[in-house]
């Protein structure tokens, strides 16, 4: 009987930041597999909504690299990218 191979995944962590006012889109950390670097930027996407007026910068993690093109379809640029 053969055992079972191990995966090998990729625990690399890829931390960024978007920027943008209005409705945070949620769709892309699914997208993305992403989540708010910690428990102070999840606060500040509780507060991105229509009617607030100023910028949010939001920083996030992933396993994987953020789809820059579709962040900037959504108003949410990416700024910056690190490995």
């Amino acid at each position: 009987m053969s055992t079972p191979t191990r995966r090998n995944y990729n625990m690399r962590v890829y931390r960024y930041t978007v920027a943008g006012c209005g409705l945070f889109p949620f769709k892309l950390l699914a997208a993305d597999q992403a989540w708010p670097a910690d428990e102070s930027q999840a606060h500040l996407i509780e507060l991105a909504c229509p009617t607030r007026a100023p910028r949010q910068v939001i920083c996030l993690a992933s396993h994987a690299h953020p789809n820059v093109t579709r962040w900037k379809e959504e108003n949410w640029p990416v700024q910056r990218v690190n490995a």
